[in-house]
């Protein structure tokens, strides 16, 4: 019987190693991992000429990790390096490589060996098969050191329960005692020399943490050959008290209980359930249902169904409320965002009831065409909504087919410029580009704007001819319109001195706006303008932009200008006399000096001096 079992073993073996020489790519190993294993030889190396490699077997009693070591480090770390995986006997197949065969020539049946393996996992179409090809190793063919405890190695204890630990060895050995506690930490307990046929022992108290302990016995002889033993036992730690309440969930509602796994019973809404359960290791796992459906598209949800207690606890699990919510759109062109997250639509998740944030974009380009959100099938128009959720709730949001109206403005020399724009009645300013529905629309800009002081911008005509500045689009495809302008600069003629201007309305010509790089005359149609009895004011020059005495100069327009047209106040003299021919009488500037005179008159018999001038105020000079 155990050779029929062997040979089963030894034939499903050849198999999967077959299976690794002949797997397709496809196959490739799930994991490879480095591992160690103590154990005692139970068959010699045998060479497979199938596999090209030998093969041998062992009886481990303990399986350590070395996965987190390079390959090339694996045989160098100490043993207790490794993770413990396990410390359940069971007979392992190593594989060794022609190349290595020289490391295990010499192993016979009986041997205590040390493996270090790299091991390749694979899949489950495979048979889920694990191959451990060796490394290194390392051979003590007899052991000369044991180690146990009072109750027996795998036995159970308690925490605070005696424990007696006996050790000893067959030849004289230096020995080290070391305890191995839960998560890999040591504490040697003993070290020295041990003489053979002495049984040594050692009293303590279990202590925690609860869990799997080791015992080990390292001993080294006179001659240099080392023996390893180990002794495992299972310490269970304190009883604790749990007290679980669900908060949340209506009564007659349940939800189950599980310890590290274990189904322990189940507890109401509105009821609290008390357990008690004893620790193995240093904590205990408690799980509740997370999920409790108490009608279609309702269920409750725990914020947290998982606890690692490490003494007793009273825990309240809180529930929350949750509602199916179904979300879509028409036609799917978008996506829906809820409470921040953006998702695909259909959309379909719990959500909690209470107040939700959903939102889909107003405007959506998809495959090239463009769609304009229209409102939701509950009659909300608003994209972007914080809803009260209390029920199941099934929503769509409708989009309508839309296009691009794109407006812009430019100069006549195609130089872009910004201006208002309404669509609508709506306001923008160029270059506005908007996604909008089929439909008819207003679009209207302004015949003049300006842009600062003496500059503006003159309409012309719309690009594709149409000269209003309003007209009426009928949007059914993406559309481009640009509005037409002239550049204008404002020539401004101002007098000198200013309180002169109220007698010269309408003298100038030449003022206003006018477009950029147009040439214009600047005149003065009066040279001469009277503003009293005897009193006139006369043109006398250009000067600002312009540096000139003609009356009339020609302009090229390049920017705005103002230009100063100066005037002179002039008085008329007049000279009389009733005898001679006086001299002197006309138009004088004002602040002048006048010279008149009148020549001394000869007649028959008579003859006139002159005496003296009387000027307007009557008073004689008789100069």
């Amino acid at each position: 019987m155990n050779i029929g079992r062997v040979t089963k073993i030894f034939v499903v073996v050849t198999i999967a190693v077959l299976l690794v020489f002949t797997i397709p790519r496809a196959y490739a190993p799930v994991a490879i991992m480095h591992l160690g294993f103590k154990g005692v030889v139970v068959s010699p190396p045998q060479y497979n000429a199938t596999i090209d490699a030998y093969v041998f077997k062992i009886r481990a009693f303990e399986e350590r990790d070395f996965s987190s070591y390079p390959e090339n480090q694996v045989c160098a770390v100490d043993w207790e390096s490794g993770s413990l995986m396990s410390l359940t006997e069971e007979i392992v197949t190593i594989y060794v490589s022609t190349d290595k065969y020289y490391l295990v020539s010499g192993l016979n049946v009986g041997d205590y060996v040390e493996v270090r393996t790299k091991t390749y996992i694979y899949p489950e179409i495979l048979g889920g098969w694990i191959i451990h090809w060796l490394l290194c190793i390392k051979i003590s063919p007899q052991q000369f050191a044991k180690i146990w405890v009072d109750k027996g190695c795998g036995a159970t204890y308690s925490v605070g329960e005696k424990c007696i630990i006996y050790f000893q060895v067959t030849r004289r050995a230096y020995v080290k005692i070391v305890d191995e506690l839960p998560g890999g930490t040591y504490k040697v307990l003993t070290a020295g020399w041990a003489e053979p046929g002495v049984i040594y022992v050692i009293r303590g108290i279990v202590g925690e943490p609860a869990g799997y302990r080791i015992f080990h016995i390292y001993a080294t002889d006179e001659t240099g050959a080392t023996s390893y033993d180990m002794c495992y036992i299972r310490v269970l730690g304190k009883t604790i008290s749990i007290t679980i309440r669900p908060v949340g969930i209506p009564a007659g509602f349940c939800t189950k209980i599980y310890i590290n796994g274990v189904y322990k019973g189940q507890v109401c809404g509105g009821d609290e359930a008390h357990i008690e359960v004893t620790i193995v290791d240093t904590s205990c796992v408690l799980e509740v249902d997370e999920i409790i459906v108490v009608s279609t598209g309702v269920r409750y949800r725990a914020l947290q169904h998982r606890f690692t207690l490490t003494g007793s606890a009273s825990i309240n699990i809180m529930y929350v409320k949750e509602v199916k919510v179904k979300i879509d759109a028409e036609p799917r062109v978008c996506k829906v965002i809820v409470n921040g997250i953006e998702h695909p639509v259909p959309y379909e998740d719990w959500l909690m009831v209470g107040s939700n944030t959903i939102s889909v974009p107003e405007i959506v380009e998809y495959h090239g065409s463009y769609y304009v959100f229209a409102g939701w099938s509950d009659g909300s128009t608003e994209a972007s909504r914080t809803i009260d959720i209390s029920a199941p709730l099934e929503l769509k949001a409708f989009y309508k087919k839309a296009y691009k109206l794109t407006i812009s403005a430019k100069l006549i020399n195609n130089a872009p410029v910004t201006v208002p724009v309404l669509i609508n009645e709506t306001e923008y300013s160029t270059k506005v580009s908007e996604i909008l529905t089929e439909g008819t629309y207003l679009v209207k800009v302004e015949p003049v704007v300006l842009v600062e002081e003496g500059v503006r911008y003159s309409f012309v005509k719309w690009e594709d001819g149409v000269i209003k500045t309003e007209r009426v689009i009928k949007l059914s495809s993406d559309t481009e319109l640009s509005a037409v302008y002239k550049l204008q600069y404002f020539v401004n003629i101002v007098v000198k001195p200013s309180d002169y201007e109220k007698y010269l309305e309408g003298v100038f010509t030449g003022e206003g706006w006018h477009d950029e790089n147009s040439k214009i005359m600047i005149s003065v149609t009066k040279l001469a303008v009277e503003i009293g009895a005897g009193t006139r004011i006369i043109f006398s020059s250009w000067k600002g932009d312009i540096l000139s005495e003609a009356t009339s100069v020609e302009v090229t327009v390049t920017k705005p200008m103002t230009i100063v047209s100066v005037w002179k106040k002039q008085h008329y003299l007049e000279v009389i006399s009733e005898h001679g021919s006086p001299a002197g009488e006309g138009w004088y500037d004002e602040g002048t000096q006048a010279t008149v005179k009148v020549n001394p008159v000869e007649g028959f018999l008579v003859e006139y001096h002159f005496v003296k001038w009387i000027l307007d105020e009557g008073t004689p000079n008789e100069k």
